[in-house]
């Protein structure tokens, strides 16, 4: 018995797709078939749709590899991943995990160019050729003094340049060096048998099977499948502070794959917790890549090329005119002159228009700064930058580890007393409330998954999420306690932070008989509040340091007596927990934030003196953004704009923008989204919650809309891939040290 079947569906692109096979045999061999044709289908089905909404046995099918049921969730035991043949044959397919550098012009050719190009050069070169045919002309004049002086200067002014921008590559080539990445774990498979390696990040390739711990940077562009507490830091690629949770279960389909909770990207940061990952994208196809994809095209002219191309110009039509009113007088003259007369009159008068001091006085000068500012730890890419430098109008920076320090740190405890919070300084000696204080300090350091490391100079450092390393600190310096001796206590059970539940619980034994358990919790305050006994309402208070830009933690714990203690602590949520989980008493809050950089208020002072406009460009929230703005002098006390983002235009956000968002460019645009745009330049001090894309569009506008529709000169600072396309669009773009991510440096 035969029987043939057609299965019919569409492909991701809409195309119809048909499968076909004859069914014969027995019933077994029938039902396998089907389901061979079911799995087909829904390989076809699922093709269409993001990788971040698909389950497990989706995930495998559509990056062809091997992944082990739930049983296996973290993929610790079975065989999984490629087999070592089919990670060989990728990685010869798709090439080295890393990012295409850019074309790097041959030495030679930049000479060359150096030597030779641009009108200036072109009109000595000019100069030189017309000395050399005086020397053919009168072959007694042996006057080789000036062409060989003028062609040595040229030459020599070049190679000088060229050994300047060689030198700034190598230090930034160093810096990079600084950057490599770390060796990652791989599980693959050999004759079915499971391989566990250590291969290096650039020789991942899609469907490996990585294992990411806390400490750790994210090789690719990875879907989780399991993870344990895990966040990350996607300030690189956010400008967002704060950690992010992350989780293996499946998004809805319609949500950007940046806000998917299940993926990371490559150049983030493992801040606490471990992961089972699936790479997914590699090298110039990850999201990083694709950022450093819309650097290709040449950056603007700077204010030195404008400056000395428009002089040259003027130069070249005096010269040229010059020359022709010589060539006329002493064709017109009533002495008859002979040819080379002419030749050597018109040959002196555009040897004399023509500034040969101008190109090596010029380079000369740009180098001494190159070197002063080298001393100051600045790598000069391009000479003629430090020039522009000096003509900026606009100042347009990042805030997270730019303006601020990118490390989050307590700026403030609260104690509750009475009916009111008392402020203080973790720093600070409180008369009458060391109680108080040490009880919130030491809650902080029970409940904290924190880890004190050792580093490669031997030194220990603290490791884990930014919140819990900054709670550390603050708790072991309020108990006047080193590192080493405030590292945090095992807990006997533990409720993880997440993001449904934001609060953390532990729960910790001691020697006492009444009371042989203390159980303390920690996360948001107004869930920290609801378990606690007290009845006052703090929610003003903290509303106020919310709206400074700070984030608040609460911390409460409670003794659980004997009776209330079971032999074996459970439970995942505060409903299913087998031991009493209200009744707190609250200890406290800790206000934490990343604060400005030492000298940048003083420095967006002498900014503001000097005329320069200075403006903050982030993509983290915009509370956090108008409270560091007004820290560091950006806004002013009294430029509130009150939520009438349309009415003041002093803090924007990037979904104010995307309605006036130039197709090519600021010409195309209607009238409103012009009349937008010229308000922005001209009162926005504040963009928030920008894109990659909305930055760069940024920087345009200053350049297209700036001081009346001239254009500014435009400087942009950052450190994230976020901030790289619009380091390249600006005149000036300068990237911040080692931190600064090698994309962003490339601008």
């Amino acid at each position: 018995m035969s029987r043939g079947i057609e299965l019919k569906s569409f492909d991701h692109e809409g195309r119809r797709r048909s499968s076909s096979v004859e069914l014969s045999g027995s019933a077994e061999c029938v039902r396998q078939k089907l389901d061979l044709l079911r799995r087909q289908s829904s390989e076809d089905a699922s093709s269409a749709l993001p990788i971040h909404s698909l389950g497990r046995v989706d995930i495998g099918a559509r990056l062809r590899t091997t992944i082990p049921g739930n049983e296996d969730a973290s993929c610790r035991v079975e065989a999984c991943g490629l087999t070592l043949d089919e990670a060989a044959r990728r990685m010869a397919e798709d090439g080295p995990n890393k990012l295409t550098p850019p074309e790097v012009e041959a030495l030679w050719v930049r000479f060359l160019r150096t030597a030779f190009g641009g009108l200036l050069n072109i009109l000595l070169w000019i100069c030189v050729f017309a000395e050399v045919i005086l020397l053919l002309v009168y072959p007694g004049q042996k006057d080789l003094v000036t062409p060989a002086i003028l062609s040595a200067v040229i030459l020599i002014t070049a190679l000088l340049q060229l050994y300047t921008e060689v030198k700034a590559l190598s230090s930034m080539e160093a810096l990079r060096d600084l950057q490599v990445g770390e060796a990652v774990q791989v599980v693959r498979m050999d004759a079915a048998q499971r391989c566990d390696l250590s291969v290096s990040a650039e020789d991942l390739v899609k469907g490996d099977v990585i294992f990411l711990d806390a400490g750790q940077r994210v090789p690719a562009d990875v879907r989780i499948i399991h993870c344990s507490s895990l966040e990350v830091d996607n300030s690189t690629l956010t400008g967002e502070t704060m950690p992010e949770l992350r989780s293996s279960a499946a998004e809805p389909a319609n949500m950007l794959s940046t806000e998917a909770r299940c993926l990371a990207f490559s150049g983030t940061s493992i801040l606490k917790g471990s992961a089972t990952c699936v790479v997914y994208a590699t090298g110039d196809r990850t999201f990083l890549g694709q950022i450093a994809s819309t650097m290709k095209s040449r950056p603007p002219k700077s204010s030195l090329e404008i400056q000395i191309e428009h002089f040259v110009h003027t130069i070249a039509r005096v010269a040229l005119g010059v020359t022709g009113l010589v060539l006329l007088s002493d064709l017109l003259a009533p002495k008859l002159r002979s040819f080379s007369e002419i030749l050597e009159n018109c040959a002196t008068a555009l040897f004399s228009q023509v500034p040969e001091g101008l190109l090596p006085t010029v380079t000369l000068s740009l180098m001494i700064a190159s070197r002063r500012m080298s001393r100051l730890h600045v790598v000069v890419k391009k000479l003629d930058a430090i020039e522009s430098l000096g003509c900026v109008s606009t100042f347009c920076s990042d805030k997270t580890g730019t303006l601020t320090a990118g490390v989050m740190q307590v700026q403030e405890v609260l104690l509750p007393f009475g009916e009111a919070l008392e402020m203080k300084s973790f720093e600070a000696e409180v008369s009458g409330r060391k109680g108080s204080m040490e009880a919130l300090a030491t809650a902080g350091l029970l409940n904290n998954n924190a880890q004190v490391l050792q580093t490669s100079s031997g030194e220990l450092d603290v490791c884990g999420s930014p919140t819990e390393v900054a709670i550390f600190k603050a708790a072991s310096t309020m108990l006047g306690l080193s590192i080493r001796d405030a590292a945090p206590e095992q807990a006997c059970f533990e409720i993880p932070f997440n993001s449904e539940n934001k609060w953390m619980l532990t729960v910790h034994r001691q020697q006492n008989e009444e009371f042989p358990c203390r159980v303390v919790i920690k996360g948001a305050p107004e869930k920290i509040l609801s378990l606690c006994k007290t009845g006052q309402d703090f929610d003003c208070k903290l509303r106020g340091l919310m709206k400074r830009g700070l984030r608040v933690v609460g911390l409460a714990s409670r003794q659980l007596k004997a009776a209330e203690t079971p032999e074996t602590f459970e439970g995942a949520a505060l409903s299913d927990c087998n031991f009493p989980v209200s009744g707190f008493d609250l200890l406290g809050f800790f206000a934490i934030e990343d604060p400005p950089r030492d000298g940048v208020k003083q420095a967006v002072m002498k900014c503001k003196d000097a005329g320069v406009k200075v403006v903050m460009v982030t993509g983290d929230h915009p509370a956090t953004a108008r409270a560091i703005a007004k820290c560091v002098s950006i806004l002013g006390e009294d430029e509130e704009d009150d939520g009438k983002k349309s009415e003041s235009f002093k803090v924007l956000e990037g979904d104010d923008l995307d309605s006036h968002l130039p197709e090519e460019d600021f010409n195309g645009l209607s009238a409103s989204s012009q009349a937008f745009w010229q308000q922005a330049v001209q009162r926005a001090r504040v963009f928030a919650r920008v894109s990659p894309l909305h930055k760069r569009i940024i920087v345009q506008a200053y350049q297209f809309y700036g001081q009346d529709g001239l254009g500014d000169i435009v400087a942009m600072t950052g450190d994230g891939v976020n901030d790289a396309p619009a380091l390249k669009q600006a005149q000036v773009g300068i990237a911040m040290g080692i931190r600064g991510t090698s994309v962003a440096q490339e601008g």
